[in-house]
């Protein structure tokens, strides 16, 4: 077993014996080694042993009958079952769920933007949710209305104007920060306006919620390291013909690139002049940090043009589903959208966002991630350009864990995406997110730390690419 800090070896514990029941060494029923044979094999103390059999309860890998053992749960068998009935390499549907539920095996599995297991700091959210909750029960289980929790909106306008938007709680709409509010926002402006731009590589929630509504749909050619054609944005903003403008500017998903400073405010100042709504997705805050960070879209408008998304999903835990919006100028009409709908967002879920984002914690977190995906870029950039076929092309974030790889032309991209299949290796095939089918292009996403065993399936991945 590699040797990490100490204050992670049991979550190198607990993966080897996920791995076993990947392997099928371990099956479901099947009674795990005992504390002392753990101990031995993996040359650790009974404390580090007892961390990682609760890390796997936690997980449901695991379940503990008394005075019995350990046993391996009956994990995966739903979502492969009802997954069987799709096509993958022919339905968008197909690909998107197994983009969101990852591989059968975690350390094989490189499709998913939010953080892995090993990065979020379960301990010290389940601390600050039991201090919530113990604050007062009846406030907790209260239905928080839109639009939202005044002392979580007031904690999200102070972080805003930090970095030079100029707000209050008032422009804060609470919302579940994930696919269902930007679909429902796009809902909403589609009956206003009557067109869109978008990159034509672009995120994947953007295009599934565009689809069915009625917009004329414009698609910007992009770049992964300057971003999308902002000249031709702005000729279409200035003409009139869209009056929807999306946007991912910072380390863009699934692109990598953070767009420069003056495209940002020359964009804000085309939509301004010609009334056009620019959405800014900003998922990834708080993973750049310093000069690198430019300010949001949002710190530019003046006029209420800029609908900012915010959300604790990509840089901390999904599960919460807490996010927030800037809706400039149709605040009102949103929030009314929203109590006519009943769509309150989770008020366990905001409770505990006030602490996170109350604290240190939230920042130290940040801070950790931000320094343990610097670490490993260079580390990750070294095994592509080592072990991928000439000519391969990788984007290069500034910072983050999502990568853009793009094969030569030359790769057969379906005998590359079978084989991955088959050996149950899990990217993003670029299809997805708008990406021609040739040449071969996928979002590889390495939200964890790297050990052993995806060192190892990086390489692989490169070798099948060679091979095809």
């Amino acid at each position: 077993m590699r040797k990490l800090s100490e204050k992670y070896i049991y979550l190198q514990v607990a993966r080897a014996i996920e791995d076993k029941i990947a392997r099928k060494v371990l099956c479901p029923g099947d009674k795990i080694p005992s504390v002392r044979v753990l101990m031995r094999d993996a040359g650790v103390s009974r404390k580090t042993v007892e961390k990682a059999i609760d890390e796997l309860r936690r997980r449901a890998v695991i379940y503990t009958r008394d005075r019995i053992g350990h046993f391996v749960a009956d994990t995966g068998s739903m979502r492969s079952n009802w997954l069987d009935g799709f096509d993958a390499g022919q339905t968008d549907e197909a690909m998107v769920a197994r983009l969101i539920l990852g591989g059968e095996e975690r350390e094989r599995s490189f499709s998913s933007a939010v953080l892995e297991t090993d990065l979020i700091p379960a301990a010290r959210i389940a601390t600050l949710a039991k201090q919530a909750i113990g604050q007062s029960w009846d406030d907790f289980v209260t239905l928080e209305l839109p639009p939202g929790s005044v002392r979580l909106r007031r904690l999200i306008a102070q972080a805003l104007m930090r970095r030079g938007v100029q707000c209050s709680a008032d422009d804060v709409l609470i919302t579940e920060g994930d696919n269902t509010f930007l679909r429902l926002l796009l809902q909403f402006l589609s009956k206003r306006f009557g067109a869109i731009a978008h990159d034509r590589i672009c995120y994947f929630g953007c295009l599934r919620a565009v689809e069915g509504l009625q917009l004329s749909v414009h698609k910007l050619e992009s770049d992964s390291v300057r971003g999308f054609d902002t000249e031709r944005a702005i000729e279409l903003i200035e003409a009139d013909k869209i009056g929807i403008l999306f946007v991912n500017p910072t380390l863009s998903n699934p692109l990598g690139y953070t767009l420069p400073i003056e495209d940002r405010r020359r964009l804000v100042m085309a939509a301004q002049a010609h009334e056009c709504v620019i959405i800014e997705d900003d998922v990834f805050d708080g993973l750049l940090e310093g000069k690198d960070s430019p300010p949001p879209l949002k710190a530019f408008d003046e006029t209420g043009c800029v609908l900012y998304l915010g959300s604790l999903s990509k840089i901390l835990a999904p599960g919460l589903r807490v996010g927030w919006c800037l809706p400039g100028r149709f605040h009102a009409d949103l929030t009314g959208k929203l109590l006519s709908e009943n769509r309150c967002t989770s008020t366990p879920g905001q409770r505990i966002a006030e602490r996170l984002i109350g604290s240190q914690m939230l920042e130290d977190h940040l801070k950790g991630v931000r320094q343990i995906f610097a670490r490993q870029r260079q580390e990750i950039l070294g095994l592509i350009q080592t072990h991928f076929p000439a000519g391969t092309q990788i984007s290069r974030p500034l910072a983050g864990g999502v990568y853009w790889i793009t094969l030569p032309d030359r790769t057969d991209a379906e005998a590359f995406f079978s084989t991955l299949e088959a050996r149950g290796i899990e990217v993003s095939r670029g299809t997805i997110f708008g990406a021609p089918r040739t040449p071969a292009s996928f979002r590889l996403c390495v939200t964890r730390r790297l050990c052993v065993s995806s060192r190892a399936v990086l390489i692989e991945i490169g070798e099948i690419a060679a091979n095809c």
